[in-house]
């Protein structure tokens, strides 16, 4: 489950000031220091009071000595500004300043805390995420004054996607030749490319952005862009890391591949960050979804990963998207949809009362159908009359979102309600005629 709590809105730039007095400054009494989010602390009932535990990679200022590399730290602040728009997520990478306070002074009811506390209490104090994601074009590279010294590209940034804003337009994206866990660079990238990238800030005046920390940072070109249509089938291991979501989806329909990467039946593994606008991505085996994201060499892909599949889709930029296509709903029968020649679709239009599960239509009438085609496919009820109440699981056909179409699983239906209860969604009922007991659920149990 993605956790969020509130973070602060300081924009960059005003916390790149912080940064710049941290060794000397605002902060110079306190303590500053950046690392890993790992987790939350538990408040109890209690309101007003946001947290969060981060692990120390690296300590600016620690006057009285009390913090160490790999300790853990329960950050807190009030839910006021300036604090009151705080926003991260267990693999964020973040700076913090705030006061050092005795753990034996934190309130009995507060849990799942560590072993040390920080608390963000004067406008002089923050916590701000360190991690951008961007598109841009790389416009001069930066070669290695000596070996194993930092290497990459000055990027003009067009778009961020995540993060903080930058206080400079155009960004030093580097890696060097250091221990891992580090990020990939693509070495094909030339002057004038549409580059993506994924890293952290690593200087004061906001300019450079690093590759080193994590084996999920990238900067690489623009590739194609994909768009599919297929059934979850299971899902990749990242090896213990965070801050990465994904599913492997075998194909049924492409409905973009400029470049013929793909044939129906593939299997793609598409990956996202847990982070806006994919943060509430979930999918479960089984699940019909489309899928829009980048085209991916699988070599690529950090090491750690396992259980992925042959190709790889990632999902990058807001344009991206992976989507449930399947729905559940109940509604009302209004008019019937004839057939117009033998083995042509027909069903019903069905006005929606409530949606169980799946995307929400964008219209509130469903043009529910099946067709004499290949198996397989769901059932009709075949004594649905004008003005029933029906309930439908079926999967979305149209862009504009107005045709569910029950072929493709023999899980699929249309049928009347059950008139002692009407939407009793976790009832099983025998279909006339079926040779099966179809699932009827709101929600699986």
């Amino acid at each position: 489950m993605n956790i969020r709590i509130k973070q602060l809105v300081f924009g960059f730039c005003v916390a790149i000031v912080v940064l710049g007095a941290s060794t000397g400054g605002a902060c110079a009494k306190d303590v500053t220091y950046r690392g890993v989010v790992t987790g939350f602390p538990d408040f109890g009932d209690a309101v007003g009071t946001g947290g969060a535990n981060v692990r120390i990679d690296e300590i600016l200022s620690d006057p009285a000595g009390n913090l160490r590399i790999g300790d853990n730290v329960t950050a807190t602040w009030p839910i006021a500004p300036p604090f009151a728009d705080i926003s991260v997520t267990v693999g964020d990478r973040v700076e913090v300043c705030g006061e050092y306070r005795n753990i034996t002074e934190m309130p009995e009811h507060w849990s799942d805390v560590e072993e040390h506390w920080t608390d963000l209490c004067t406008s002089e104090h923050y916590l701000v995420g360190l991690d951008i994601r961007f598109s841009g074009t790389a416009i001069e590279s930066i070669e290695a004054t000596m070996p194993g010294a930092p290497s990459g590209w000055v990027v003009q940034v067009d778009e961020v996607f995540n993060g903080p804003q930058p206080c400079n337009d155009q960004l030093n994206v580097t890696t060097a030749a250091v221990a891992p866990p580090r990020g990939y660079m693509d070495p094909d990238i030339t002057e004038g490319d549409q580059v993506y990238v994924y890293g952290h800030y690593t200087s004061p005046d906001g300019s450079d952005v690093s590759l080193i920390g994590s084996a999920d940072y990238y900067i690489q070109r623009s590739m194609e862009i994909l768009q599919y249509r297929g059934v979850v089938t299971g899902f990749p291991d990242f090896g213990g890391a965070v801050g990465t979501g994904g599913a492997n989806v075998r194909i049924d329909e492409i409905l973009s591949d400029p470049a013929g990467n793909l044939r129906i039946g593939d299997n793609v593994t598409a990956t996202w960050p847990i982070a806006p606008p994919f943060a509430d991505i979930s999918v479960t085996v089984g699940d019909s979804v489309e899928v829009c994201g980048e085209y991916r060499n699988i070599t690529e892909m950090p090491e750690h990963w396992s259980d992925v599949e042959e190709h790889w889709t990632d999902l990058s930029t807001p344009e991206h998207y992976l989507v449930g296509l399947d729905i559940r709903f109940s509604g009302t029968a209004i008019e019937s949809i004839e057939a117009t020649m033998p083995g042509a679709p027909s069903g019903w239009v069905v006005q929606v009362d409530e949606v169980f599960s799946g995307p929400q239509p964008c219209n509130g009438q469903l043009n529910v159908t099946i067709a004499a085609v290949a198996p397989p496919w769901g059932y009709m009820d075949p004594d649905i009359a004008e003005g029933d109440q029906v309930r439908v699981y079926g999967r979305y056909t149209s862009p504009d979102g107005c045709d569910v179409s029950l072929i493709g699983s023999d899980d699929y239906y249309i049928q009347r309600s059950s008139p002692c209860n009407p939407h009793d969604s976790d009832s099983e009922i025998i279909a006339p005629g079926a040779l099966k007991i179809p699932q009827i659920v709101a929600g699986n149990r």
